[in-house]
Order: structure tokens, then sequence, then C-alpha cells
């Protein structure tokens, strides 16, 4: 179709590296590449299915040499492989901003990590995304060992974020049942992924997914506390922030158990310990928020609602994790 339309210095077309929004396991954009014209990638640093930097998540090694779960599939799966292209012009990114509400975040560590590294890479690809990440490091203090310890938290954020909200093992459908700071439930959001789980008899696999994921972010808790950050809001903040996302994927974990054990009809002591660790969990979430200022907004435990009168969505009052781990939680009273 652009074939129709005359090739221009000054035109530019402006294309997502995704093929559709900013989600992880859709495709790389394969229109990236083609046709006549020239094209600057998007590419989003606070990312609000993911977090929206209330948590680590580094998305840049992904963006410039595929993600993970892209390997194995044909043809470019991310930047790294566009760069002798002709149509590749540059990258432009949304350094903050994405969704409609929170959390809300007091410190931009992890939007910023990003942003950076992204234009670093960008402004000289042959420095490699390992090496804009180092020169990254450098900037915010870090040496030696502490280097590749900063890494190996970013990359961990990476896959602890993908078995936490998506999947490595199979396809879901539902990427929005988490946006901005509302978590959907198995009461309307996750019904269609909870069938197909049932269906395939991958009840286990699934919840052993978000266990993995749990494990990961403590991983990452543990790492936070060895990184000497040169700023020491920066450094408060990195411990902080990856505690907030142990809390999440706790939460997730837990509630996982509770809701689709009860969405395939069990009525457990495995349901019962889960909804006391999951009640546990938003506790802990709760304290770090009141004791910690720099602490991101929480997430609700409601599905993500529809607008209000002043245009603002609002949460779901009647569906999302909360309502659907307590009705499991009456079932398992009775």
């Amino acid at each position: 179709m652009t074939d129709r339309i005359a090739a221009h210095e000054k035109l530019l077309f402006s294309i997502k590296h995704t093929s559709t929004d900013f989600w992880r396991t859709v495709a790389f954009n394969p229109t990236l590449g083609v046709g006549r014209h020239r094209q600057i990638v998007e590419v989003q640093c606070q990312r609000e299915y993911e977090g929206k930097g209330a948590c680590p998540n580094y998305v840049i090694d992904g963006v410039v040499g595929g993600f993970e779960e892209y390997a194995g599939r044909p043809g470019p799966q991310g930047l790294a492989a566009l760069v002798e292209s002709p149509q590749l012009a540059g990258v432009w990114t949304w350094s903050r901003g994405g969704g409609w509400r929170g959390p809300y975040i007091e410190n931009e560590l992890w939007c910023d990590l990003n942003m950076w590294v992204m234009a670093r890479w960008t402004r000289d690809t042959g420095l490699g995304e390992e090496g804009a990440f180092r020169a990254y490091a450098h900037r915010v203090g870090l040496r030696g060992d502490a280097v590749r310890r900063f890494r190996r938290l970013a990359l961990l954020s990476a896959a602890g974020t993908l078995r936490g909200h998506y999947s490595a093992r199979f396809p879901v459908r539902k990427l929005t049942w988490t946006r901005d700071q509302f978590l959907g439930g198995s009461d309307k959001d996750l019904v269609a992924d909870y069938k197909a789980i049932v269906a395939a008899g991958r009840v286990e696999a699934a919840l052993a997914e978000k266990a993995q994921a749990a494990r990961i972010w403590g991983q990452i808790t543990d790492l936070a506390g060895e990184l000497p950050l040169r700023n020491p809001a920066d450094r408060a903040y990195l411990q902080v922030s990856a505690r907030y996302g142990q809390c999440l994927y706790s939460v997730i974990h837990h509630g996982w158990q509770v809701m689709l054990r009860g969405f395939a009809g069990e009525q457990s002591e495995a349901m019962a310990a889960h909804l006391r660790a999951y009640d546990a969990a938003w506790g802990a979430w709760r304290r770090l928020a009141d004791r910690h200022a720099s602490c991101a907004t929480l997430y609700q435990p409601l599905s993500f609602g529809k607008k209000n009168a002043d245009g603002v969505y609002e949460a779901d009052p009647d569906h999302g994790i909360g309502p659907s781990v307590d009705r499991y939680r009456k079932l398992l009273s009775q």
C-alpha cells in the first residue's frame, strides 16, 4: 500500500517494534525493514502492562537482540538485525508515559535505564546492547563485578516478567489481564485462558511457571541489596522497587494458585495455604509502601474498568483478582 506514496527525505513512518501493542510474546513487527520509505521505530520504556517502572523491567536486550520467546521464529527478531537496512532511520522512545493510570512512580531509575541504553545503542550500534548497558552501569557508579550483577538483575527482570505476567510455556490470550494499576481475575479477564489451561490438562504447568516467576523475583531482591549505585536515592529505590516486584509477583503466584485450582473445581488444603500466602503478600506490599516514601503506588485487586464522567478510567469494582480470590475464600470456609 505504501508503494503508492512517493518517497521523500522528510517522510518517515513511525512503527512500533512489536506487531501490536507493547506486549511481550507478540511478534516483532514484520513491516520493519520493508518498503520504499524510511522508518523510525517506537520503543516504550515505561510499559503499562508490566509495572510502569514501579519494579525492574529491562526490555532493551529483547528489543535489540530479540526476546527469549522469539527463539526459533523466522526472520528478524530485533533491531540489531536491521542496522544495515536502508529503511531504518532511527528510534524514538516513550521515555515516560503509556497507559492511563498508575502505578505512579517517585523515581525514574528503570525508565531511565531503558531510555538511556536504547539511545546509546542507537547512536553507536557497533557498541552492542551489552556495551551500551555497561556504559549505563558505569554512569550510575558501578564497576567490576557490580556491573555483572546489575546486568544479571536486569535480565532476570525480563525473565520474571515473562513468566509472571505472560507465559513462556503456552499462549496467553488476554494479555491485558493486568494493565496499569489493575489486576484481573478468574471472574472475567482470565476466563478464556483458564478454560484453555484446564482443557489441555496444564493446570500444574501453569502454576509451576508462576511459582518460578516468584522465585526469580526473590533472586532480583537479593541482587538489589548488593549494588552500590552512586546516587543514594537510586540505591534505595533499587532495593524498594525490587521488593515491590517480589510482592507483585507473589500476589500473582498465590492468587493464581487459588483461582486456577478453584476454576478447575478443586477445593483443597493447598488452596487454603496459598490463600494465606496471598494475604501475607498483600500485607508485605502495603507495609513496603507505608515504610518507604520512594515506593510506587500499589496495584488494586480489581479489573480495569470504564471511563468515569471526567474521562478517567476507574477500577471495575465487581471483578478482579480480589473478588475472584474472595469467592474461593468463601467456598473454602464452608
